[in-house]
């Protein structure tokens, strides 16, 4: 995202950040930890916050704002409680982009922040071919 800001006060953009952004990520803990240095507001979305807290315990994840709300709920709480100038959501899906826009947030597709934010997308991962993962299970 490129926001460089003095300190977490200084900071002018609320960002929401897509489940399924995250899970994409190869170290969610590691996004969140570092949109917190440059964010005042920062919030997990989806349509589940059953599923939000479970990922968020799973990964030891701590983020400032938890609501009961689905994704659309708790965006446009943030949107109508927050005053920064900014209001972006990373998302991946066309629907995360027509929920943004509906609300009037702006949106960046997760390839786009990751680039940006340098954060590593698992499709992006160093993964071995097919023949390297057979042969660490079964050496010849």
């Amino acid at each position: 995202m490129g926001i460089a800001v003095t300190g977490h006060e200084d900071a002018t953009v609320t960002l929401a950040v897509a489940l399924s952004a995250l899970r994409e990520c190869t170290d969610p803990k590691a996004v969140i930890d570092d949109a917190q240095e440059w964010s005042r507001h920062l919030v997990i979305v989806d349509r589940s916050p059953m599923a939000v807290k479970e990922f968020a315990e799973d990964h030891n994840i701590d983020w400032e704002f938890e609501y009961d709300g689905d994704k659309w709920e708790t965006m446009e709480r943030l949107r109508t409680t927050t005053e920064t100038s900014r209001h972006v959501f990373v998302g991946v899906t066309d629907g995360d982009r027509s929920v943004a826009m509906h609300l009037d947030w702006e949106y960046q597709p997760l390839e786009e922040a990751a680039a940006d934010a340098d954060w590593e997308l698992k499709r992006n991962a160093s993964v071995g071919g097919l023949g390297e993962r057979l042969a660490e299970l079964w050496p010849f």
